[in-house]
């Protein structure tokens, strides 16, 4: 392989690696406000992403299920994370 090959071939690393160095920072400076505003942003634990699909999901429990009572069940909010599919679950006071 000649150095021509090898210079065309990390040219596109290194924008992809200053396109994830910006994200990171953009991502930073966004948790950074968030916090400010006394807020904490969700982050996925398993790929870092900020972006989710919500859904309401009620918890069924057996009991109330016998009695067709599901609707006194507690319900929650799922978080499926854009990027992973990691799913987070976050009970609803």
């Amino acid at each position: 392989m000649s150095d021509k090959d090898e210079t065309a071939r990390s040219e596109p690393d290194e924008d992809r690696d200053a396109k994830m160095r910006r994200e990171a920072e953009e991502a930073r400076a966004a948790h950074a406000a968030e916090e400010a505003r006394g807020q904490r942003a969700l982050r996925c634990p398993h790929c870092g992403n900020t972006t989710f699909e919500t859904q309401s999901v009620l918890l069924n429990t057996r009991g109330l299920t016998f009695f067709n009572l599901d609707w006194l069940n507690r319900s929650a909010t799922a978080y499926c994370c854009r990027n992973c599919g990691l799913i987070q679950w976050f009970l609803e006071e």
